[in-house]
């Protein structure tokens, strides 16, 4: 059984491949951490091994083991809207609504 030792806690992500895996752990620990993903997703979802899902999609095995738990969310930081999704994000207090 795990304990939640972060419930109210939120955690923007911009991370390399060096250091996602410290915001999988604060997601293990109860923490809802959005990772943020240039236009064209992340550098490890290109990875390889990959396994092959039932809905034929191929996912990369080093992204799925250091992007468990994790919220995603594409923002190009060129674009405008995106910067202000960015910084709604990091000032939003409380956990987000489940979509």
């Amino acid at each position: 059984m795990s304990v939640a030792l972060l419930p109210h806690a939120r955690v923007v992500e911009v991370a390399d491949p060096t250091t996602e895996y410290a915001g999988r752990m604060l997601a293990e620990v109860g923490a809802e951490v959005f990772l943020v993903e240039p236009p064209g997703g992340a550098v490890t979802r290109r990875r390889r091994p990959h396994v092959t899902g039932a809905d034929e999609t191929r996912r990369s095995i080093p992204f799925l083991a250091r992007n468990a738990d994790k919220r995603s969310v594409v923002l190009d930081s060129t674009v405008s809207e995106h910067v202000r999704r960015f910084q709604a994000l990091v000032r939003a207090r409380g956990r987000a609504p489940r979509a």
